[in-house]
């Protein structure tokens, strides 16, 4: 990546977990100029965050995407890489028709800001992997599971799958774009990322927290399993994705190579942070599938293999990030 300082990269959501992440190796391993854009309703304005802001290669603008019309006045990018939407099974049980309605809105918005890039390079946009919900719901899924499974909405009166369709029609969306337009485009869809700053509102920190504080722990859907990725690993496909030339379309983005039941993880996590609470198998969570693992074999073909971060090695690099920060919780 040794292109000239007038590059310029637009990262929504860039005050979240894995906007900061981003931001920080791009300022790490690029020349770009960075244009930050986050709303702050969840991204945190925090000490981390006010770091990277001190860069003279950052720009950073407080937009709602879903309400302003400032975004029609950001300056011409070279890349677009949106990752700011409403997340969290919790925020989606909340406020279901809100998470629909703005992260559909805000993905429209990016797009027609990205038609008026003239030097525009490429568009990523993060999906998730709940866009196999419907489809594991419904029908034989293979897993690990492959890009080009079909997909299918859950039941559209449930409030949890209100996320996973946004996530679809903002795919959709993405790929007419690319059709009607040529539009360069690349999906990511994002597979069970963790590590330091991502909240409480997530299974590792969340079971960490109870740990230290609780005799005994409440494991839910114990016998599930989740292939789990380091952020740095997630940050790197995301920038190999969008910054190779003659990458397109829809890639998953996680780690195959370590899938792990539910009690297992919080037994690593129990010895790992040395607590003496006993573990107790609960109910399965509803909605939650039974396994969860991407195929990422296009991604390897497309770009190449790397080590993945060791699950115990990233679970351990998390826990010492919140330990110093257990008193400051937050969402």
């Amino acid at each position: 990546m040794s292109e000239t300082i007038n590059k310029s990269v637009l990262i929504t959501g860039a005050a979240g977990f894995l906007g900061l992440s981003l931001a920080r190796a791009l300022l790490e391993q690029t020349n770009y100029q960075l244009l930050l854009v986050d709303n702050l309703v969840r991204g945190r304005a925090d000490e981390e965050f006010a770091v990277i802001q001190q860069s003279n290669r950052v720009q950073f603008l407080a937009i709602d995407l879903n309400s302003s019309t400032e975004i029609e006045d950001l300056p011409e990018v070279d890349w677009v890489i949106h990752l700011a939407a409403q997340v969290g099974v919790r925020n989606v049980e909340a406020g279901p028709g809100k998470v629909l309605e703005n992260n559909v809105v805000s993905t429209f918005k990016i797009l027609d800001y990205s038609r008026k890039c003239k030097r525009l390079k490429k568009v990523f946009f993060a999906s998730t992997s709940e866009v196999y919900a419907g489809t594991l719901a419904y029908f034989d899924m293979e897993v690990p599971t492959p890009e080009d499974t079909p997909l299918t909405v859950l039941e559209l009166s449930e409030a949890r799958g209100t996320y996973s369709l946004s996530k679809i029609v903002g795919e959709s969306a993405l790929n007419m774009a690319a059709k009607e337009s040529g539009l360069p485009i690349v999906i990511g869809r994002f597979h069970n990322v963790y590590g330091p700053r991502m909240g409480f509102m997530h299974v590792i920190p969340e079971l960490y927290y109870r740990m230290i504080n609780n005799a005994s722990v409440m494991v839910y859907s114990p016998s599930h399993t989740r292939s789990f990725c380091f952020v740095k690993d997630a940050i790197r496909m995301v920038m190999a994705l969008t910054f190779n030339n003659g990458i397109y379309g829809t890639y998953n983005i996680g780690n195959p190579d370590e899938e792990i039941r539910m009690m297992d993880l919080a037994k690593q996590l129990k010895a790992l942070a040395h607590a003496e609470c006993t573990l107790v198998a609960g109910q399965e969570t509803p909605g939650s599938p039974l396994r969860r693992c991407p195929d990422i074999n296009r991604y390897w073909n497309d770009i190449g293999r790397f080590e993945f971060t060791d699950l115990e090695q990233g679970l351990a690099a998390t826990m010492d990030w919140y330990k110093e920060r257990l008193s400051d919780r937050y969402e």
